[in-house]
């Protein structure tokens, strides 16, 4: 093997002492060559190895070899450094230089390093903290770089050769001189000419290196030149110093050089400002400045498309793009100028004609304001039209058709005359839809108002509000109308095209024919020569009251009978009532508009009471003696609420003087609230609000907490009914002092209005509903649900499931329901009653105010017709195999009685050879499976509550409909996802064997009853 080191170090030295001895000097050079070799390779020194050293140095310098001595010592000394450097010396580590001892270091450590190991070994160093993310910073800035360079200018001339970390750590420098433009300007270009000149060319390390300096050179140039500034102020120093490198890369540079020098010399050109240049003249210099581009960028050998040099390119592209784009510039200003030159031109040459067409525009304009005609006569229209032809000639002649000016006022005189010219057609068809409403009596009021016209846009108006828009509530039409209108809007009957008039309409007898001059239809008769812009039309017939026939008798000498009192008070009702809405109304708030803004009130008051007259219920002859012997002496006054109210009063009055007179002993309290106008004299009128706070608590006492009518059946219905009819004229019989005291009684006709109107529509409700719980295979429930009270109210048990839980029904079926039900919505679309059946028709009760149905016979009827059921398809239970008396009554039994199937199931013998058989398992693995499914429904009817036996039969029965449809379901297995079906005789038998004895019960009385 081979010496160690201090071994080694001996040989030297003996040799050293006997200089002249024979093999002395090989003895030397050998050993100090293994000495160096082996140093450099473990780049350590033994500490034995140290102990020596001086005394060697000491006797090779006494024996004259000096030479020995410092190659010896040189190469202790570097391992001793490098071994220092490996340890993470503290001392000579560049990482853990602080920033303020970084000069101390560089130039008193490092500055100190002259021997190229040392220098190659702190350079693997320096390598290793950069690529550990050292900061380099400081290091840079206190010359560091430098020095690195120097050791490896002063190198040996092939560093990569015996070097293996060469690339490594020149790429370390590369990457540490680009960090600043100061740096990379000075130490580039060294760097590159010692890859250049120092390192092959031909390795894949060398290539990557050469691409990291082109990558940095190009990078920091390209922070220069982005600087818009240091386009303009010379060629930046780093890209002079480029320029002077050797081979491609300087060739490279200088092509940038040359762009830079002719982008400069053009923004010389550009910022000098060339306002006399023509567009050709702008044309020429941009094709010359591109041609001198083409030039410079020929003259590079450089692969363009290699990332490190692509950047360089772009950047020349923007630069040269930035260029063009500012001869765009120019180029554009000056086709701006000719061009304002030639419009200037035209300007100067069309300016009378503008004149004259502008004049001719703003007349247009006049005659049709705002889309509205000036003159709202034929003569009017002619002179529009005329207008009209003269601007679009005119426009059409210089192509300003298309102006939003000449639009505008050719749009808004178009609209004016086909407004004008549809009026009266419009007008017909509004006034049509009135009538057909029963509301023909307002339309004098709603065109006094300007609200005939908006018909067609109160459905957008009403749309989220809960009332008609202000000017319609102030308007002063009857609440009926009101309400009507309201409803129209919500409803679609009234939308904003119900009286638009379409563009393919054409009248009978007549053709629409367009004229291309004035751009409007006017209508050509098929029979005749006559033609006309108006559509032809026949005014509609003037609205009329629709008033009773005149009596045969004359009504002041004919005598009222006690029979028709009753029609005769009901009648006189009418009027307090509409009076009452006038003054609710305001009084004298809608009287007090002008008079020709008030027109028509009178008229739409006067024929609202006729229409309530006409539909009482009362004898024709007494609605005729009551409308012409009371009621048309006192109606025809002016047109403002005042009055109205004066002559409703008046009604009343004559209507009360037509009664016949009491004995003087009967004047009473009731007497008197059964007077005509329905006012007690003052000192009775506190006993017409005890009446009335007496029969609201009468009726609060036939509803339940729930509002529902308690006493069951129709006979509760026509008591609240005769209490509803009563407190309504004790409650308009009140004075209007009396309105906050009243109030109770209000709140109580409310709840029982409510209550009629739920009891008349349950029928209605629960066979909606019925059909939805077949729907959803709950059909089996709705007896139960029924007997409840709960079947019309399913929106109600959605949103409180608990309401169910006293009826019996099985948990499975709750669960379901509530699962159908949801959140109640989806259920409330569902169950929502439909339209009526045909034939039928709502009526409102003039003396309650509920709702009653009428068919096309004439009956008349409080509860809601309801559309015909579809057929119940009931359910298919399991037919018995053979008599019911053989199977006995088994029930739930044990355990082990119901997972044994019978004997005779199986129709053979039950032996034991049979028990043991594959077909007596195939029988007792199904009849377990029913076990399973049935077994949890038979446990929680068993288990239910003993108090089942004490309901009523009518109970009882639905209990036995909804568990037997409910097992019928588990059974079969429906909503559980398996195909698995069961034989049907042995769901049969154990359907009559087990679940029927177990379902009988609860249909029996218990004997506790």
């Amino acid at each position: 093997g081979a010496p160690s080191l201090p071994a080694t170090l001996r040989w030297i030295r003996e040799a050293a002492e006997d200089p002249t001895a024979d093999l002395a000097v090989d003895i030397m050079e050998v050993g100090i060559t293994y000495l160096c070799s082996t140093l450099g390779t473990t780049r350590q020194v033994p500490p034995k190895v140290a102990q020596l050293r001086q005394g060697v140095l000491a006797t090779l310098r006494d024996a004259g070899k000096e030479e020995f001595a410092t190659k010896l010592s040189e190469a202790m000394t570097t391992a001793r450094f490098l071994q220092e450097l490996d340890e993470g010396s503290k001392r000579l580590s560049i990482t853990t230089q602080p920033k303020e001892g970084m000069q101390r270091y560089v130039s008193g450590i490092l500055g100190k390093i002259t021997v190229w190991p040392m220098r190659r070994g702190f350079l693997d160093h320096f390598t290793q903290a950069i690529n550990g993310e050292w900061d380099p910073g400081c290091f840079l800035e206190h010359g560091g770089l430098q020095l690195l360079a120097s050791w490896f200018n002063d190198g040996p001339d092939k560093l990569d050769q015996e070097w293996p970390g060469a690339v490594e750590a020149l790429g370390a420098l590369v990457g540490i001189a680009a960090l600043t433009a100061e740096s990379a300007s000075e130490h580039l270009p060294m760097l590159y000419n010692l890859a250049y000149a120092r390192l092959g060319s031909t390795g894949a390390a060398s290539r990557q290196l050469a691409a990291r300096i082109d990558s940095a050179m190009v990078q920091a140039v390209e922070k220069q030149l982005k600087n818009q500034a240091a386009k303009q102020q010379g060629i930046p120093e780093i890209l002079q110093r480029f320029t002077k490198l050797p081979g491609d890369n300087g060739q490279r540079f200088r092509t940038t050089q040359e762009v830079l020098e002719h982008v400069q010399a053009t923004l010389k050109l550009l910022a000098d400002g060339r306002d006399d240049w023509s567009v050709q003249s702008w044309r020429d210099a941009k094709h010359e400045f591109g041609q001198n581009i083409a030039r410079a960028a020929s003259g590079s050998t450089v692969n363009i498309n290699e990332i490190a040099w692509k950047a360089l390119s772009q950047l020349e592209e923007r630069m040269v793009r930035a260029i063009d784009g500012k001869f765009d510039s120019n180029i554009a200003r000056a086709l701006e100028q000719e061009a304002k030159e030639e419009a200037q031109r035209k300007q100067d040459a069309t300016k009378a004609w503008k004149d004259e067409f502008a004049t001719r525009l703003r007349a247009l304009s006049a005659l049709a304001p705002k889309g509205q005609l000036l003159d709202q006569t034929r003569s009017g229209v002619e002179a529009l039209v005329t207008a009209i032809t003269d601007v679009r000639v005119l426009a059409k002649q210089e192509g300003s058709l298309t102006t939003p000016e000449v639009a505008v006022a050719l749009k808004s005189a178009e609209v004016a005359c086909k407004r004008y010219c549809e009026h009266p057609e419009r007008r017909n068809r509004q006034k049509l839809w009135l009538k057909q409403q029963g509301f023909g009596h307002c339309e004098q009021l709603l065109e006094a108002n300007d609200l005939l016209d908006c018909l067609g846009h109160l459905a957008d108006e009403c749309r989220g509000k809960k009332q008609l828009p202000e000017p319609w509530c102030a308007a002063g039409l009857p609440l009926r109308v009101q309400d009507g209108l309201f409803r129209a809007a919500l409803s679609g009957k009234l939308r904003r095209n119900k009286f638009d008039i379409l563009d393919n309409e054409v009248p009978h007898g007549w053709s629409r024919v367009f004229s291309n001059n004035v751009g409007l239809h006017y209508f050509r008769q098929l029979y005749g020569e006559g033609q006309q812009w108006e559509w032809p039309t026949e005014p509609e017939p003037a609205a009329t009251i629709n008033e009773p026939a005149p009596p045969t008798q004359d009504p002041a000498a004919t005598r009222l009978l006690e029979k028709d009192l009753e029609h005769w008070r009901s009648l006189t009702n009418i009027a307090q009532r509409l009076q009452k809405q006038l003054e609710g109304m305001g009084g004298e708030s809608v009287g007090g508009k002008p008079a020709q803004a008030s027109e028509g009130l009178c008229f739409a008051w006067c024929g609202e009471f006729a229409a309530e007259v006409a539909s009482f219920a009362a004898p024709s002859d007494i609605r005729s003696r009551f409308w012409h012997g009371v009621v048309k002496p006192h109606m025809d006054v002016e047109d403002t609420a005042s009055a109205l109210i004066k002559a409703f009063s008046a009604v009343r009055e004559g209507a009360r003087s037509h009664e016949p007179v009491p004995p003087t002993t009967t004047h009473s309290a009731t007497s008197s609230s059964h007077s005509l106008s329905g006012a007690a004299p003052p000192s009775k009128s506190a006993s017409g609000l005890a009446n009335a706070l007496k029969l609201g608590e009468q009726l609060l006492q036939r509803l339940n907490r729930d509002g529902r009518i308690l006493k069951p059946g129709n006979a509760g219905c026509t008591e609240v009914v005769a209490l509803l009819k009563d407190l309504q004229v004790a409650v308009d019989s009140c004075t209007h002092e009396e309105d906050a005291r009243i109030k109770p009684a209000k709140d109580a006709l409310v709840r029982g209005r409510d209550a009629v109107l739920r009891h008349c529509e349950r029928p209605a409700r629960e066979r909606m509903s019925a059909k939805w719980l077949r729907r959803h295979g709950l059909g089996h429930c709705a007896a139960l649900l029924e007997d409840g009270a709960l079947l019309d109210r399913l929106e109600d048990l959605a949103k409180a499931p608990s309401l169910a839980e006293g009826l019996g029904m099985p948990r499975s079926c709750l669960t379901r329901l509530s699962a159908a039900l949801g959140d109640g919505r989806a259920a409330a679309d569902a169950l929502a009653l439909g339209p009526l059946p045909v034939g039928w028709e709502t009526r409102i009760s003039s003396s309650t105010g509920l709702s009653y149905f009428v068919n096309k016979d004439g009956a008349q009827r409080w509860d809601r017709p309801a559309p015909p059921d579809d057929p119940e398809e009931p359910l298919n239970f399991p037919a018995a195999p053979f008599p019911t008396s053989s199977f006995g009554s088994a029930g739930l039994g044990s355990t082990a009685d119901r997972l044994v199937p019978p004997s005779d199931l199986c129709d053979e013998a039950a032996g034991p050879e049979h028990l043991r058989g594959t077909k007596h398992s195939g029988t007792a693995a199904e009849w377990k499976e029913l076990v399973k499914r049935a077994e949890p429904l038979l446990q929680e009817m068993q288990q239910g509550p003993s108090t089942r036996g004490q309901q009523p039969p009518t109970r009882r029965s639905a209990l036995q409909i909804a568990w037997r449809g409910e097992l019928l379901a588990a059974v079969r297995n429906k909503g559980e996802g398996s195909s698995r079906q069961v034989p049907a005789r042995i769901e049969a038998v154990f359907w009559h064997r087990v679940v029927e004895p177990c379902i009988a019960p609860l249909g029996r009385v218990s004997k506790s009853m």
